[in-house]
């Protein structure tokens, strides 16, 4: 984070500025928000203000932040989201503890939380030795990229005189009943540990998403082969009928939250972060997270939350797994996301990228530094060694250890050429498909083993660019197949962290799908028309975008998940017939689960079925839903 000083003194020399913050409490300091993509919704603290601290004595807060942006807050990112102090700016807090990062930068937060969950800040406070009246201000920030909008909050502190009591009547000092729970386990009397509870009280509208934070230990002398956790049912308030969830959309079914995908061996420590909702009725409500081996109930510690439902959850809610027709809640559309990926895996005899664009004048960052323009039809060269990257135009010329990211200055649409890459696919016809929209990154993975060259563009430009199905195809079949390919990379880059050590979301072969960019548009203008016509939508299942796996063709059906690859059931992904698979039988070619593409096109030329038709036979109980403007 200390990066942001150098980048906002490098964007004064260029001219650029920002406001110096009032010191006035009601007001939000006006920091650059140099990545609008990362924005946060304030939802509760765990304790009101004014909190009261005796001198000395220490205490952790809790608040509970939504990402209303469209990029995914993840702890083990370089990118990772925390709190730093404001007025004054990276200012040392007379709180901190050994807990935070730096005196003036809180601890992180912790998981990964895609746009719409909610993540747990856990800021632990130490009392200063001078009685009075303290407001601490924070600002979120995503590490070494951007501050964080509207992560702006703050903590009003009363630190009173320690009370003095006699021995004969004192008794343990009150805490806040929100403080994190540590079970120091003996090894005796129980087979889990429950190191870490982040939060147990919670006040809520009725279907409001939370999450908790959890760190467990097998304490048992054997690993868990077939570990689950679990939750109760809500009792109902008093004088209601009616049954009642705990269950958010991740779980697996209304009662188990998840299930492990491998043994947990003895001592290992797991890391849960746990997604769940309010019941949708008013009440006072207790969940109790239970720890299953098979069908066992492992020893442990009581996790128990707390739950005060201050309002009915609106006529439009459905709970997670209830017996509905179709998913009837109205969605806000976001704004459409960028999407960051890996074109060109560069070895040891390839080390350099020349690019030039011939349309557009682009930024030149030096990580993230603005420190210069590269004009239009000028050659870029970077040559890379022994984990330096050195950049040269003619004009601008440095060595950096971070990366080197090109920009377009005005158009996001503007096209870019990789001079020195040779990339052809046979069936494509003869184009070099070197040529790609938006931005350019060059940088060495995280462990510095690898080098790539990154494409970070628009969602949409990215989809046109995707190249699974010929021109030629019919028309409603290339919809179906692009909106299958669209929810697929959403899916990868919201939800999963495949690629977060190579600081891209998805690969530009068929590792994750075939992304071939500018020269494709250009020879598949029907692939582009379908993209066009489908912008925006993603298939959805109770609410959420799923991932959807397509295929070459079938032996006569299509595969479930776990008959597939193992593990959960993933309900919307269930074995159909493939009649026109079958019919042809030319026996399989992929891993069989979704759609299989050659079924799908002829269900389209023969039967004449519209785009989510197809889409809706191959991934069962879905929804197709606008996602994003």
């Amino acid at each position: 984070m200390r990066s942001f000083l150098k980048f906002f003194s490098c964007l004064l020399f260029l001219g650029a500025y920002f406001f110096l913050p009032n010191t006035v409490l009601a007001a939000e300091p006006d920091l650059l928000i140099n990545d609008p993509a990362y924005a946060a919704q304030f939802i509760d603290q765990s304790e009101e203000d004014p909190i009261i601290m005796e001198v000395g004595s220490k205490k952790t807060i809790t608040i509970h932040f939504k990402n209303v942006g469209n990029t995914t807050w993840r702890s083990d990112s370089s990118h990772y989201i925390s709190a730093y102090t404001v007025e004054e700016k990276y200012r040392d807090s007379v709180f901190s503890t050994s807990q935070w990062k730096s005196k003036n930068q809180t601890a992180k937060i912790p998981g990964t939380l895609s746009p719409g969950k909610i993540g747990t800040l856990s800021i632990e406070l130490q009392a200063p030795d001078k009685v009075g009246k303290y407001t601490e201000r924070f600002y979120l920030a995503s590490e070494g990229h951007t501050w964080v909008r509207k992560g702006y909050f703050f903590l009003e502190i009363h630190v009173v005189e320690k009370k003095v009591v006699s021995d004969s009547t004192k008794e343990a000092p009150a805490e806040s009943q929100n403080q994190e729970e540590v079970v120091i386990p003996t090894g005796s009397g129980g087979q889990a540990g429950i190191l870490f509870q982040s939060y147990k009280n919670y006040t809520a509208e009725g279907g409001q998403q939370m999450s908790v934070v959890l760190l467990l230990r097998n304490d048992g002398k054997d690993s868990w082969k077939d570990f689950s956790l679990r939750s109760n049912s809500p009792v109902a308030p008093l004088g209601s009928s009616e049954e009642f969830t705990f269950a958010d959309f991740s779980w697996e079914n209304r009662n188990t939250i998840e299930r492990a995908q491998a043994a947990v061996e003895v001592g290992v420590v797991q890391n849960k972060t746990i997604y769940f909702r309010a019941p949708r009725k008013v009440g006072d409500y207790q969940m109790e997270v239970q720890l299953f081996e098979a069908e066992k109930k492992i020893q442990s510690s009581p996790i128990v939350i707390h739950i005060k439902v201050t309002a009915d959850a609106p006529a439009s809610y459905h709970e997670p797994y209830e017996n509905v027709v179709e998913h009837v809640a109205q969605r806000v559309l976001l704004e459409e996301p960028r999407i960051r990926v890996g074109l060109w895996k560069q070895d040891a005899d390839i080390r350099e990228v020349k690019v030039r664009s011939e349309e557009e004048d682009y930024k030149v960052y030096n990580g993230d530094v603005l420190v210069g323009i590269l004009p239009r039809s000028k050659l870029a060269l970077m040559r890379a060694d022994n984990g330096i990257i050195e950049y040269n135009d003619g004009n601008l010329q440095f060595m950096t250890l971070k990366y080197v990211k090109l920009e377009p200055l005005y158009n996001p649409h503007a096209v870019f050429e990789i001079l020195n890459w040779e990339r052809s696919v046979s069936w494509r016809g003869p184009l070099n498909f070197n040529t790609y929209r938006g931005a350019l990154e060059y940088r060495y993975t995280d462990d510095r083993a690898g080098l790539y060259a990154i494409n970070e563009l628009q969602f949409e430009d990215y989809v046109a660019g995707i190249a699974e199905a010929s021109n030629g195809s019919p028309m409603e079949y290339q919809k179906a197949l692009l909106t299958a390919a669209r929810t697929y990379a959403y899916y990868i880059m919201t939800s999963t962290n495949k690629h977060n050590g190579r600081n891209f979301d998805v690969v530009a072969h068929t590792g994750d799908q075939l992304y071939l960019g500018y020269n494709s548009e250009q020879l598949a203008n029907n692939n582009v028309l379908a993209a066009r016509e489908t912008r925006g939508q993603l298939i959805t299942y109770l609410g959420n975008v799923v991932i959807t796996p397509y295929y070459g063709n079938s032996d006569g059906r299509t595969r479930s998940w776990r008959e597939a690859w193992g593990g959960p059931e993933k309900p919307w992904l269930v074995s159909v017939p493939a009649i026109y698979d079958k019919r042809d039988r030319k026996g399989m070619f992929g891993h069989g689960v979704g759609m299989s593409q050659r079924d799908a096109a002829y269900r389209a030329e023969e039967k004449h079925e519209d785009w989510i038709t197809i889409i809706k036979y191959y991934y069962s109980g879905v929804e197709v839903e606008k996602i994003y403007k």
